[in-house]
């Protein structure tokens, strides 16, 4: 492994830092439970690999039930959008 220079260094642990900073928030962050209801559903296992490569895209790193309800969410929005008045066909 090649020598890493100081800057290199304090790069990474910049970058690392920022990393595990993003955890602890997604970790503190009080998730409030509404009025919502249980869901079990079954999903594929390439769905799910999708469905956690998104996740771990995210900067707040969502659980995967709370990126699952962004998803949903994020569909209904974009078909409510697709289905207004106005809208092509």
């Amino acid at each position: 492994m090649p020598d890493l220079t100081a800057i290199e260094i304090l790069s990474h642990l910049t970058a690392l830092r920022a990393q595990v900073s993003g955890l602890c928030s997604a970790l503190q962050a009080p998730r409030t439970v509404g009025d919502g209801e249980r869901v079990t559903v079954t999903l594929d296992r390439a769905v799910l690999r999708r469905v956690d490569a998104w996740q771990a895209r995210q900067s707040d790193l969502p659980n995967r039930a709370l990126a699952l309800e962004r998803m949903v969410e994020a569909f209904l929005d974009l078909d409510a959008w697709a289905r207004r008045p106005g809208a092509e066909t």
